[in-house]
């Protein structure tokens, strides 16, 4: 028993560890922006916005795209069904600038995630040479088109991706969100992303997607995966399983969203994608949960009982401050780029619980299939 509490001691150290360096090593390099002119003949992008029930964001999302210093673009969006005015809304934005085009989504078919079937309907409709799908709480700086598309032709890259930063506008939201932030820039290597061809090491945000548009009906768009409920990962995979090549970049300075307004749509929102996001693959929720456990949340706990007097022995209670020590400086190595709070790396152990309870909402939702998102049912 003690020989198992030893390696298992030593492996969540190891992970730790490693953590850590893959954050240091995304600080370090992630941001690294080429300075290339956009050239005059510069190809064009048409931005793409699902819209379902976003009056109260919608006008500051499309605000940003208008002020886009990138001008051969032009804006679609797609009033997904709506019944807060955000059509009547979005259509108002038209007489504001001719670029702004405006369709009405139809139902949805039997078989297509809503979202989906959405984006497909846009990118039928849309003409650029570049698809860029973005999300209707999305907030775009000037130059985000053009640094997006000044990397795509200077790398010959397939898929241009970038991490958002995140707004929170909750306590539940604090204590969450900020995990997405520190997984995708603590524990994912960026780098190495786009250098290894295997579509396990992939991995895309809904907030940012651009395309070249033959890569994009190559992988069979979003009809090739209109029954997957996380579309950005599986479009991301998708891109790797065809050997094409995906830019996954840091773009916390220039990209901001605000997921979820309530603490209703954040808990349907986390439990749409925690366990979707593995395949909805029971082993591989087995062994992840645990291991997020063990580096998250079992050193604080494993301390906190020694300080009440619980005797453990020397390796557990060792390997746990270092452990801890290592996490603390992984997430303020990742919150420094972001809009949250520094000091929330103390209570790292707290937001992850946050998280593994959701993970196991999210696992339940699956089995019993009751996942919904907007309304509508995702599953069943």
């Amino acid at each position: 028993m003690m020989v198992l509490v030893s390696v298992g001691a030593l492996f969540l150290v190891g992970l730790s560890a490693a953590v850590t360096l893959v954050t240091l090593l995304n600080l370090v390099t992630s941001r690294h922006r080429p300075l290339y002119a956009v050239p005059e003949n510069a190809p064009k992008v048409s931005v793409l916005v699902p819209a379902r029930n976003e009056a109260d964001v919608i006008e500051r999302s499309v605000g940003s795209l208008m002020t886009q210093d990138y001008e051969n673009l032009d804006i679609w969006i797609l009033d997904d069904q709506s019944t807060d005015g955000t059509g009547e809304l979005v259509r108002s934005l038209t007489d504001l600038d001719d670029r702004v085009k405006v369709i009405a989504g139809m139902p949805v078919p039997p078989g297509w995630i809503g979202k989906h079937w959405a984006c497909h309907q846009l990118s039928q409709a849309a003409d650029g040479s570049m698809l860029l799908f973005t999300d209707a709480d999305t907030w775009l700086a000037e130059s985000a088109v053009s640094e997006a598309v000044v990397i795509m032709l200077n790398s010959g890259g397939d898929l241009v991706s970038q991490v958002p930063s995140r707004e929170t506008s909750s306590v539940l939201q604090k204590l969450t969100l900020p995990f997405i932030d520190w997984f995708a820039l603590g524990c994912f290597p960026l780098v190495l992303a786009k250098r290894l061809s295997s579509p396990v090491v992939s991995m895309a945000f809904g907030q940012f997607m651009l395309f070249k548009r033959e890569a994009y009906e190559q992988i069979g768009g979003h009809e090739g995966i209109k029954e997957k409920i996380v579309d950005d990962l599986e479009l991301g995979r998708r891109i790797k399983a065809y050997s094409l090549r995906i830019d996954l970049l840091d773009g916390t300075r220039g990209i901001r969203c605000h997921m979820y307004r309530d603490n209703a749509s954040l808990i349907d929102g986390f439990a749409r994608n925690i366990f979707p996001s593995m395949g909805s693959s029971t082993l591989c929720f087995a062994i992840a949960w645990p291991v997020v456990a063990g580096i998250g949340v079992a050193p604080s706990l494993l301390l906190a009982a020694r300080g009440l007097g619980l005797v453990f022995g020397g390796l557990p209670l060792l390997s746990s401050v270092i452990i801890l020590t290592l996490m603390t400086v992984s997430w303020c190595l990742a919150l420094k780029r972001t809009p949250h709070p520094i000091w929330l790396a103390l209570a790292h152990p707290v937001i992850t619980s946050a998280i593994l309870a959701l993970g196991l909402l999210s696992f339940a939702r699956v089995k019993r299939q009751t996942l919904s998102w907007k309304g509508r049912q995702l599953l069943g």
